[in-house]
């Protein structure tokens, strides 16, 4: 029976170790899921360390860095969120620009991007001031805060579905700044943006060791059973 108990908390803490990064993001080794052909990443004095690296994202307030804008569609981070338990996102930012503040949220999408699809986006936004230190920032994703978003098209709809069948569906996630609301494109900025430390909550981990928790405390009262 401990032999028993062994291998199974090895194999729960195997799962444990490897789900750390199921989503979560800290640039170690390259943009993806979340950069493009468009933003690098950088390791220098900027960043929350002198040697931790980070995405570096250079808006210019024109095409094609226009404005501030992150955005994914991989699986790990998309998907049904339903099922997932997802009830927010958080990471690390820093406004390095002199002149443009950061109104962040996160919309999210049942289509490749709000041209199309049906799209909800934070109905409120969390502001970083020019020129800032690094900030964490928590966006929440629940049906009272969400609120759904018109077509970025000219005389566009907002999309026929409700946020039920898009959370159960989720095919893009995005990270922009926009002031303005129902609006799930960026707007223009210009000057750095520094993110890093991108997740999805509730942590992989988290669940994980709840259940190894329980598993345990599951083996130790069936042992005393066995004793008595």
């Amino acid at each position: 029976m401990r032999n028993f108990t062994f291998v199974i908390y090895f194999f729960l803490l195997f799962n444990f170790i490897a789900a750390a990064d199921y989503i979560f993001e800290d640039f170690a080794i390259n943009p993806e899921p979340w950069g493009s052909a468009k933003w690098d990443i950088e390791i220098s004095q900027d960043g929350l360390s002198a040697s931790n690296p980070y995405l570096l994202v250079d808006a210019i307030g024109f095409a094609p860095k226009r404005g501030v804008i992150l955005r994914t569609t991989d699986s790990l981070w998309t998907g049904n969120y339903i099922t997932k338990g997802i009830t927010g996102i958080t990471f690390d930012v820093r406004n390095m620009s002199d002149q443009d503040s950061l109104r962040l949220r996160v919309a999210i999408g049942e289509s490749q991007n709000p041209m199309s699809g049906t799209w909800f986006v934070s109905s409120s936004f969390i502001n970083v001031e020019p020129s800032s230190n690094w900030a964490s920032v928590f966006l929440p994703i629940n049906e009272n805060v969400l609120s759904k978003a018109s077509s970025a098209m000219s005389n566009g709809s907002s999309g026929p579905l409700n946020f039920n069948q898009v959370m159960s569906n989720v095919y893009a996630l995005r990270i922009i700044s926009q002031g303005a609301n129902g609006n799930a494109i960026c707007e223009d900025h210009y000057g750095n943006v520094l993110f890093d430390n991108i997740q999805l909550i509730p942590e992989p981990n988290s669940i994980s060791m709840i259940i190894i928790s329980l598993l345990i405390l599951v083996m130790i009262k069936n042992q005393k059973s066995v004793v008595t």
